[in-house]
């Protein structure tokens, strides 16, 4: 389905369209069909088949890891998913062979997906046979045989759009806080880079403290053009939080090597910029 792929597996598996391939490496282990059978049933019937997930809540866009436990080998697995409210769940991509008893998956949930619940599941099934002992069910789909489904897992996605908009309401509340604590500050900037602001001047918080660093309170009062009572509340704000304003001035302080080694695809080399 759209919204889900599988992007990973790893365990021993192969892949069979068609009977005439995989007839021959069920012989060769020396395996029975009817053995098969019966070991799929066990594995379902003890609760032993079951899916995994890893993560328990993500955000549209992200991985997700499962685990395959109780496979029985040489018998056809489908890995199915899907949401819950989006009709039935389909299988991931194509139906493998495994030949052990686990797999780990790695799926990956659409980013235009919306918020609910993906619930993964794994299906086994045994072999048609003619009279004769043939196969007749291809392994790539379950033909008359019946279905064995493993214990069901789920995952709660969280919308991109959702996501972006709890970490706003969670910035404005943390920003109220402090402006009540900091009248005359305001913060401004996208949600990934809000910046606090002395309010009727043109200078971020950083910049009233970068010029502070490097002048001296006496120059700053006297030289710049920031009434005392404004330069009195930006150092007050870097007093309560000193780690989040040097963590910026750092930023601005970085030199062109720097940023190039940061963010190649935005800033060129230096040599290329002059």
């Amino acid at each position: 389905m759209s919204s889900l792929a599988v992007e990973n597996l790893q365990g021993e598996y192969a892949l069979y369209d068609e009977p005439e391939h995989w007839e021959p490496e069920l012989r060769a282990r020396g395996r029975s069909f009817l053995d098969i059978d019966e070991r799929i049933f066990g594995n379902h019937r003890n609760g032993r088949f079951r899916t995994k997930v890893k993560e328990d809540s993500v955000v549209a866009g992200s991985r997700v890891r499962l685990k395959i436990d109780g496979i029985t080998p040489l018998a056809a697995l489908a890995i199915v998913g899907g949401r819950l409210d989006d009709g039935p769940p389909q299988v991931l991509g194509k139906i493998v062979v495994p030949f052990d008893d686990s797999l780990d998956v790695v799926t990956r949930i659409s980013e235009d997906a919306e918020s609910g619940a993906f619930v993964f599941f794994a299906q086994q099934w045994g072999v048609d046979l003619d009279q004769q002992g043939r196969i007749t069910g291809l392994p790539a789909y379950p033909g008359g045989s019946l279905i064995y489904v493993s214990k069901m897992t789920s995952v709660e996605v969280r919308s991109r759009t959702d996501e972006e908009g709890s970490a706003w309401a969670a910035a404005v509340a943390k920003e109220a806080a402090r402006m009540r604590r900091f009248p005359g500050l305001a913060f401004r900037g996208p949600v990934q880079d809000r910046r606090a602001w002395v309010v009727g001047t043109a200078l971020d918080v950083w910049e009233v403290i970068e010029a502070y660093k490097a002048m001296g309170i006496e120059r700053l009062l006297q030289e710049g053009d920031l009434p005392e009572p404004k330069v009195r509340l930006a150092l007050g704000y870097y007093e309560a939080y000193s780690d989040e304003i040097d963590r910026v001035l750092a930023e601005n302080r970085r030199t062109e090597e720097e940023w190039h080694r940061l963010y190649p695809e935005v800033f060129a080399p230096p040599e290329q910029s002059r």
